[in-house]
């Protein structure tokens, strides 16, 4: 168990409610701040734990939707924990004016929607559409994050995340490139199959369960 204890005449946390509220609230918020690192490394593609481990990226995903699950509860239990020692300590008045509880509060939200909006359905039938809020909602719930805990000395955490995000975009942009742009030719097969034949890059070497990422250029091709 947690082990904690109501410690009498603490002239911070005055009475039982407040005391004990702050103990969850604050290590729910932390064990959510060491979780969403794995959220976003497991959600790219250049996640390097697929070079170390050789599983697909498909496992991953797997456990970027669980982890995110549960770091999401984590952060009802936080956001539900300190607004209830907010009232018992008599602060909520004081609190909700400042930018840092303001923005906590975005981000719940902000997490709340991306977890509504990544539902298999969703993501079945309108998998742009999907992906778009989910970059935006990324976006947006990094910046709360790094507002609300930056008061805290928290920041590293912000930072380390905005990290794996870029370094996982900067070697997509770095492949695309050494890729190059190609000229390639669909062939109709059946009603719902497509053959594509690309001229390969001198640089990428196809083996057997290898794999690439394809981007049309033209919005207009289908």
């Amino acid at each position: 168990g947690a082990r904690y204890h109501f410690v009498q005449r603490n002239t911070f946390f005055p009475n039982q409610t407040s005391q004990m509220s702050v103990y969850i609230g604050i290590r729910a918020g932390i064990l959510a701040l060491y979780g969403f690192q794995l959220t976003y490394l497991f959600a790219g593609r250049n996640n390097f734990l697929i070079w170390l481990t050789g599983w697909k990226q498909s496992t991953f995903i797997t456990y970027h939707k669980w982890i995110s699950r549960f770091n999401f509860l984590l952060i009802v239990v936080h956001a539900a924990s300190l607004h209830i020692q907010s009232k018992a300590s008599g602060r909520f008045e004081q609190r909700i004016a400042t930018h840092w509880y303001k923005w906590g509060i975005v981000a719940g939200i902000v997490g709340g929607i991306t977890m509504v909006s990544a539902i298999h359905w969703t993501r079945t039938h309108y998998y742009e559409l999907f992906l778009l809020i989910h970059i935006a909602m990324a976006v947006l719930f990094l910046t709360a994050s790094w507002i609300h805990i930056h008061n805290f000395k928290y920041s590293e955490f912000a930072y380390s995340m905005a990290a794996i995000w870029a370094f996982d975009r900067a070697v997509r942009i770095g492949r695309l490139f050494s890729f190059g742009v190609r000229t390639a030719t669909v062939t109709v097969v059946s009603d719902e199959t497509l053959k594509i034949r690309i001229p390969k890059s001198k640089h990428w070497n196809a083996f057997p369960g290898s794999f690439g990422y394809i981007h049309f250029l033209k919005p207009t091709t289908f």
